[in-house]
């Protein structure tokens, strides 16, 4: 299966994120499934390319909700889903219930490269499934605010992915963590006006790699 994309810009369908999406996370609290699906089938007729699917939340089973979730989405969706959470249990609950081919979201060098690391324990579930993957700008030292910091920290993550575990250029997808104006945090407010330039050395397709967006197809509750 190709994620092929004709549009400018690549709409994740975010309301169906319990951190974002007030009405999700109550559907999902209340275990009212058949509205959890509602949510996704409007995100679909409004434009979104993706489904993000994050159903991390404090006190609950991420393992549980993830499978009651996916089952219906797999089914419910014509779009490729995203597989949005921080635990790798959760994500393989997820994969394990898609017959399609989804995406993960995400993997970066937060706390780094090494055989304990998030990365190291989320790329064989990635290589298993045969995934494509979200790559944040993320590394040991934290966000990269700079051109220059994206751009060394993207090659890194395509480098690696794509020569120690195989994956192909066209499956990685490059999210440089660039933020509106709009947000009011002030260690991000910069971001924007330093624009992201290709690496010489980077592939053609990383080059153009596809950003993550804040969509207006995807506003908050």
């Amino acid at each position: 299966m190709n994620f092929d994309q004709e549009s400018a810009y690549l709409a994740i369908g975010e309301r169906t994120n319990a951190n974002g999406s007030k009405a999700f996370r109550q559907a999902m609290l209340e275990e009212r499934w058949d509205d959890c699906v509602d949510i996704a089938r409007e995100q679909i007729r409004v434009g979104a390319h993706l489904l993000d699917v994050c159903i991390d939340y404090v006190g609950r089973d991420g393992v549980a909700d993830m499978k009651e979730i996916v089952s219906r989405f797999a089914s419910a969706s014509t779009l490729p889903l995203v597989m949005d959470s921080t635990e790798p249990a959760v994500l393989q609950a997820g994969l394990e219930h898609i017959g399609g081919r989804p995406v993960v979201n995400s993997v970066n060098y937060e706390d780094g490269d090494g055989p304990d690391s998030r990365f190291a324990r989320i790329m064989p579930l990635v290589k298993e499934h045969g995934t494509a993957v979200i790559a944040l700008t993320i590394d040991e030292q934290g966000q990269a605010r700079t051109t220059e910091g994206k751009v060394a920290i993207a090659s890194r993550l395509v480098d690696a992915l794509v020569g120690e575990w195989g994956m192909r250029v066209e499956d990685i997808i490059v999210d440089a963590l660039t933020f509106p104006v709009a947000t009011g945090q002030e260690e991000t407010a910069g971001t924007a006006s330093k624009p992201s330039r290709p690496s010489a050395r980077s592939p053609p397709s990383t080059r153009a790699s596809t950003l993550r967006s804040a969509s207006p197809t995807c506003p908050s509750d």
